[in-house]
């Protein structure tokens, strides 16, 4: 979670985050409340389910992991049920208020 320090707008190195999966939020209100962020973060991930939904079955295939503009692999993260390890950090950078969780294993 270093690379948020910077400002730096992007993945860090997997080598910086072994077996830990990361997602990435950012707002453009400068110097937001961080509890507020981190909401904000958790549920616009956790909303792709409603979003772009897994099928009425609900269960999770390659097809539907695979299609294209219909991103659920935030929301997939978070609930994953092998996921026991999560930590957030939010840092105010000077254009944007920015959220970055780990998640493990990846």
């Amino acid at each position: 979670m270093r690379h948020a320090v910077g400002c730096r707008w992007g993945h860090s190195a997997q080598s910086e985050r072994k077996d830990l999966g990361e997602n990435l939020y950012y707002s453009s209100q400068q110097r937001m409340n961080k509890l507020e962020a981190a909401k904000d973060a958790s549920k616009l991930w956790f909303d792709e389910l409603a979003k772009y939904g897994v099928g009425k079955d609900n269960v999770l295939t390659q097809e539907l992991w695979s299609r294209p503009r219909t991103q659920i692999g935030h929301y997939t993260q978070m609930v994953w049920q092998d996921t026991y390890r999560l930590g957030c950090y939010v840092h105010w950078c000077p254009s944007m208020t920015y959220v970055v969780c780990q998640y493990g294993p990846q």
